[in-house]
C-alpha cells in the first residue's frame, strides 16, 4: 500500500487490513479531516464532496488524486450541486457558497440567519437545488431561500416552524421541502407563496413527526418518510394523503428510491431494507440488518445499491433482496468488534465517557464504525460514497 497526493492506491495483494474480497474491489480512497456526511457529485472525470473538516474537495474520478480544495469555514454536511459551471453548497458555519467547478474559487456566498442541529440523529444539511436561474435551499434558521443563481442574492424565502435540513425538491412549477416542525410544504416556485401544507400525524415519542429529508416526486406523487415512523404518499397538486405505510417503532429517514415502479428505502431502529409496491405500500421483499439505513439507495442494471450506519455499503438484487456483495468501510473493519458481540448485537459494555449516558455511548459507538450515511454514486463500474470514517472511497464492481 502506497500513498500519493493524500489517496491511498490499494492492490489487492497489499491491503493487509481488509478481507480478500474488500481489497480487490477497493480502487482508491482519500482521506479527509472530518466525518464525510453528504453525497458525493460526479462530472466531468471529477468526484466533488464535501467534509466535516470545512472543505469541499474536488478529487479525479479514476484516481482519487486531488484537483482542488476549497474552505468553507463550516462542517460541508451536503451533497454539491452543480450548474453552469459553479458548485452550490451548504455548510454549517451558515452559509451557501457557490464554487467555480474547473478552479474551486468562490463566486459567491450567502449568509442564512444561522445554522443549528435539531438533535444528535440530525446529521444533514439542506442540499441546494437549481432550477433556471434560482438556487433552493433550506437552513437551520426555518427558512427555505430561493437565491439568485448568479449573485447569490435573494428572490424570496419563506420561513417554516422548525429547522429545514431536507432538500427542496422542484416539480411542476412547484418546491416540495419537509421541516423538522413536522410539515411538508408546498411553494410556489416562482414567488415563494404556500399553496399547500401537509402535517404528519406525529407518534408518542416523536409527536412533531419531523421531516428530515428530501422527498421523491414521481407521476404526480409525492413520496417521504417522518419520525413518525410512517412512508407518505400524497397527491403532488393538491397534497391529499393517498396512502401511508407504518414501520412501527422506526423512523423512515431516508428518500426512497423508485425502479420498476416499487419503492427502496431503509430504516432505522427496525434495522431492515425494503421493497415496496409503489401503489399501497405492500411489502415486495425485506432484507433485515444489523443496523440502521439513513442514506438513500441507486439502482443500476438489476442491483440497487446503499450504505448503513454499520459502515457497510451493500449491493442487493433488486428483484429478491439477496446480498451480492458488501464492502467494509475501514471504520467498520477497525471497530466492529468493539461495537458488536459475537450475534452481531451491539455490546452491552460499551466503554462511556466521564459523564456520558448509555445511548449517548452507544451513538458515538455507532458512528466510529464509519456509517456511511450519504447515498452512492456508480458510474462505469466503480461505486463512490463517503463515510464517517473520513474516508471518500471508489469501490471497484466484482468481476
Amino acid at each position: 500500500m502506497r500513498r500519493l497526493a493524500g489517496v491511498v492506491l490499494a492492490a489487492a495483494a497489499g491491503l493487509a487490513a481488509a478481507s480478500a474480497a474488500a481489497a480487490q474491489s477497493l480502487a482508491w480512497r482519500v482521506q479527509t479531516d472530518g466525518p464525510v456526511i453528504g453525497s458525493p457529485r460526479l462530472a466531468g472525470g471529477r468526484l466533488y464532496i464535501g467534509s466535516g473538516d470545512g472543505a469541499l474537495y474536488a478529487l479525479d474520478a479514476a484516481t482519487g488524486a486531488h484537483r482542488w480544495k476549497y474552505e468553507t469555514g463550516g462542517a460541508v454536511d451536503s451533497t454539491p450541486a452543480l450548474d453552469g459551471g459553479r458548485l452550490f453548497v451548504t455548510s454549517r458555519a451558515g452559509a451557501v457558497h457557490a464554487v467555480e467547478a474547473d478552479t474551486g474559487r468562490p463566486a459567491w456566498v450567502f449568509r442564512t440567519g444561522g445554522e443549528r442541529q435539531a438533535d444528535q440523529w440530525d446529521h444533514y444539511l439542506s442540499s441546494p437545488a437549481v432550477h433556471g436561474d434560482l438556487v433552493l435551499v433550506g437552513g437551520g434558521d426555518g427558512k427555505v431561500y430561493a437565491l439568485d443563481q448568479a449573485s447569490g442574492r435573494p428572490r424570496w424565502s419563506f420561513e417554516t416552524g422548525g429547522v429545514v435540513h431536507a432538500d427542496p425538491v422542484i416539480a411542476g412549477g412547484l418546491v416540495y421541502v419537509g421541516s423538522f416542525d413536522g410539515v411538508l410544504y408546498a411553494l410556489d416556485l416562482a414567488t415563494g407563496a404556500l399553496r399547500w401544507r401537509f402535517d404528519t400525524e406525529g407518534e408518542q415519542y416523536f409527536p412533531k413527526g419531523e421531516v428530515p429529508k428530501a422527498v421523491l416526486v414521481r407521476d404526480g406523487v409525492v413520496y417521504f418518510g417522518s419520525r413518525d415512523y410512517n412512508l407518505y404518499a400524497l397527491d403532488a397538486a393538491s397534497g391529499a394523503l393517498l396512502w401511508k405505510r407504518k414501520e412501527e417503532g422506526s423512523w423512515v429517514v431516508a428518500t426512497p428510491l423508485m425502479t420498476d415502479g416499487d419503492l427502496f428505502f431503509g430504516t432505522s431502529d427496525t434495522h431492515a431494507f425494503y421493497r415496496v409496491r409503489g401503489d399501497g405500500g405492500a411489502t415486495v421483499w425485506r432484507l433485515p440488518l444489523n443496523m440502521r439505513v439513513f442514506g438513500s439507495a441507486v439502482a443500476q442494471g438489476d442491483k440497487v445499491y446503499f450504505g448503513a450506519s454499520n459502515g457497510r455499503l451493500y449491493a442487493v438484487s433488486a428483484a429478491s433482496g439477496a446480498i451480492a456483495w458488501r464492502f467494509d468501510t475501514d471504520g467498520s473493519r477497525q471497530a466492529w468488534d468493539k461495537v458488536f458481540d459475537k450475534a452481531d448485537k451491539i455490546r452491552d459494555d460499551l466503554p462511556r465517557r466521564p459523564g456520558e449516558e448509555p445511548w449517548q455511548a452507544k451513538e458515538r459507538a455507532i458512528l466510529s464504525l464509519g456509517s456511511i450515511l450519504g447515498d452512492p454514486v456508480v458510474r462505469d463500474g466503480l461505486v463512490y460514497f463517503g463515510s464517517h470514517d473520513g474516508g471518500v472511497y471508489a469501490v471497484r464492481e466484482p468481476q
